[in-house]
């Protein structure tokens, strides 16, 4: 009795292609929540850094409009003590012994070692002591910024070029190309916000020439009112120096005006194409 041949053996196609799928799944997932973990901590540190800058450019033109007024009690403390209250040594004593009777600049400097750790200084503000640390910082971050924008123009193009794109992959190109707009913008966003801290500056650093010139000029009409000739030239001099000062000013904000004007139009052209890319 001849018994039935075994069925043929089944293949194994459909279930390693349902795992591909889903291992490719699970990585678009992870690629996606990286991208949203990484837009919110780059939203976070840019509103983080202009917060800080306000308040830094505060605090300079507070100092710089309301000089610290000369107190008299300096030069009383730079007068020499009487005869009578240097008769206590037992008490400068006890005073060297106590370390919180030191001076202040010694306090600080030993308290830096003390209260300020690798840790700190690593994941310092922006506004850290340290320009070298500050300047790599920012520079690391632009470059994460390049690396992403990057990345996803490479897999929108990879998608882009698929003939026959699945619903899914086209969900996805919808998204990568949003997340692209957004990026490209944060950017934008980030050196116009450097172009204007650079323009703040200046205008802090001329407003102090001003005042210094204008109190010179004061200072130097109430001590010598006999004004002779060399005063004279020096007065213009110092004159046409200020006009130079404003006129660079002038110059330098409408460049910087024009330039803005640019990389406007240049972001709504790209915008526009943008848009006939996704349609």
């Amino acid at each position: 009795m001849d018994l039935p041949l075994p069925p043929p053996p089944t293949s194994q196609v459909g279930p390693q292609s349902a795992q591909v799928a889903a291992a490719e799944r699970k990585k678009r997932e992870e690629h996606q929540r990286w991208y949203e973990k990484e837009k919110a901590r780059l939203e976070e540190e840019r509103e983080r850094k202009r917060r800080e800058q306000e308040r830094k450019l505060g605090q300079m033109r507070t100092q710089s409009l309301n000089p610290p007024p000369f107190s008299p009690l300096a030069t009383q403390q730079l007068k020499p003590e009487k005869p009578s209250t240097l008769q206590r040594p037992q008490e400068t004593v006890i005073r060297e012994l106590q370390p919180q009777q030191q001076p202040r600049t010694i306090e600080r400097r030993d308290l830096q070692y003390i209260t300020i750790s690798k840790e700190e200084l690593s994941s310092g503000d922006s506004l850290s002591p340290d320009p070298w640390k500050r300047d790599a910082r920012e520079k690391l971050e632009k470059q994460q910024q390049r690396h992403i924008v990057d990345m996803l123009s490479r897999e929108i193009h990879e998608l882009q070029s698929k003939a026959d794109r699945s619903a899914e992959e086209s969900d996805r190109l919808r998204k990568l190309m949003l997340e692209w707009q957004f990026q490209k913008r944060l950017q934008e966003a980030t050196q116009k916000d450097e172009d204007d801290e650079e323009e703040e500056d200046d205008d802090v650093d001329t407003m102090l020439i001003m005042q210094r010139l204008e109190a010179e000029r004061r200072a130097r009409q109430t001590a010598m009112p006999a004004i002779s000739v060399l005063d004279l030239d020096e007065e213009r001099r110092r004159q046409q120096q200020l006009e130079e000062i404003r006129k660079r000013e002038a110059e330098d904000r409408s460049r910087q005006e024009e330039e803005r004007r640019r990389q406007e139009e240049e972001r709504v052209k790209r915008d526009a194409e943008e848009k006939v890319m996704v349609l």
